[in-house]
């Protein structure tokens, strides 16, 4: 038998860098073709591949470009999730790992898992009380797991009525212990947090879902690190 040679370093990167510029283009000619949601975060995360191609590419070929780039983060991450069981996993794993403090901003159609994902992060927070949209008492808090839970729905309320609750208080640590807050409908919240993660949901209840995690913030940044790969 003949051992198989081994691919240089700097071919694997090139090789890899190549491909990945060939997908972009070709989800870019499809996006211009085609705008949907779903080409766009293709797009978005294909560009993330690259970045971090490129941080390996310069500490191989050129270390002092490597120094420059060496804080540049992934600010956002795309998953696919087969169906609700996928999404209750994901939001699973957000319970296990995120830590006192950490804001969730859910966006996204009815019937796109929004409360679904909640109810994952109950159970991986060790709640065992049920997990229920909050739409009419506004907020339901959960104290009994690793840390506070505080669910929070804004489907029925207008900017200015949001504004009125100080939801503040919830975040900022001076009224309420320091836990996670999720907040659905978070389009109606005219003040936000300094730091967050925006969780964007697209699809069906019973059906394949999009969700698009963006970082606000240098906490939230290395908070996705948590979450990537959570999807598959």
């Amino acid at each position: 038998l003949t051992s198989a040679k081994r691919v240089p370093r700097k071919t694997l990167w090139s090789s890899t860098a190549t491909l990945t510029l060939t997908q972009m283009s070709v989800a870019y000619t499809i996006t211009k073709a085609e705008p949907d949601f779903k080409s766009r975060l293709e797009i978005k995360s294909l560009v993330v591949q690259f970045l971090r191609l490129l941080k390996w590419g310069c500490r191989l070929l050129h270390p002092s470009v490597f120094r420059l780039l060496v804080n540049l983060e992934m600010t956002s991450i795309a998953l696919a999730l087969a169906n609700a069981d996928a999404t209750r996993k994901l939001g699973n794993v957000l319970g296990r790992s995120l830590p006192a403090g950490t804001v969730l901003l859910l966006e996204g159609n009815l019937g796109s898992g929004k409360t679904t994902l909640v109810q994952g992060i109950g159970q991986g927070l060790g709640i065992e009380e049920a997990i229920a949209s909050p739409t009419f008492t506004l907020i339901n808090e959960y104290l009994e797991g690793r840390i506070p839970l505080y669910h929070l729905d804004l489907y029925r309320l207008n900017p200015s009525e949001v504004k009125a609750l100080y939801l503040e208080s919830y975040w900022d640590g001076l009224e309420n212990p320091l836990g996670i807050v999720a907040i659905e409908w978070a389009e109606r919240l005219q003040q936000r947090p300094s730091d967050y993660l925006q969780i964007r949901l697209t699809g069906a209840e019973t059906a394949a879902r999009q969700v698009y995690i963006e970082a606000i913030g240098q906490l939230s940044v290395r908070l996705l690190g948590l979450v990537e790969g959570s999807g598959e």
